[in-house]
């Protein structure tokens, strides 16, 4: 089983970056409370500089992840930040993730307090730099920043479904195909024999099915 917690609300935003908030708690008479999807700076429609929205800044949120959680693997899925994000949780660093058009996931599992409160924090660098697509050459539109798209915590067993890939390779042809690409995560250490199967439903009715043995 899986479990899905949106935590698009609670965020505190910083509009700068400085060190030593990565490992400090949440000030509330520094920081603004603010809801997800956000932007980093607000900007009128015309006359502005477009360096304007071209900076680092802190988010925060508490994050109180269940004590059953314990034994299965936890991530923070982000649908998309603009345009670098750096993620710790309870200061120390979980993982990156460089575009701002690509969502990611950042596994909490190893270092979360199960049951207890947490801090997330995410810095953000909306700057144009060259390593992070589409800068590095002349682009002729803004790309903005902060976390302009929304965020879940995803709570998994040890061995999970990843990325599901589905493609219909002929689709006007009169036989059609389907063809699914399935990841597994967390097999490693898995010694019994896991079965995957597949239906391909219309409504109640199963139109395909498939099943093998990893």
């Amino acid at each position: 089983m899986r479990t899905i917690l949106p935590l698009n609300d609670q965020w505190f935003y910083l509009p700068e970056y400085v060190e030593s908030e990565v490992s400090a708690g949440i000030d509330a008479s520094r920081y603004e409370p603010i809801q997800l999807p956000h932007t980093n700076v607000e900007l009128p429609y015309n006359y502005f500089d477009d360096k304007g929205f071209q900076f680092i800044s802190t988010y925060k949120r508490e994050l109180n992840i269940p004590a059953d959680a314990k034994g299965k693997r936890v991530y923070v899925d982000f649908e998309g930040v603009m345009t670098y994000a750096q993620v710790y949780l309870n200061g120390v660093k979980a993982g990156e993730h460089k575009g701002g058009y690509t969502p990611f996931n950042v596994e909490l599992t190893e270092l979360a307090d199960y049951g207890g409160p947490n801090v997330l924090t995410v810095i953000v660098d909306s700057t144009e730099r060259d390593d992070i697509p589409p800068f590095g050459a002349v682009i002729d539109y803004l790309t903005y920043g902060g976390i302009y798209r929304e965020v879940q915590l995803r709570i998994v067993e040890p061995v999970h479904l990843g990325t599901v890939f589905i493609q219909t390779p002929d689709p006007l042809a009169a036989s059609k195909t389907v063809r699914v690409v399935v990841e597994l995560e967390g097999i490693g250490d898995q010694e019994d024999d896991l079965t995957v199967a597949l239906q391909l439903l219309d409504g109640a009715s199963v139109k395909a099915e498939k099943s093998w043995i990893r």
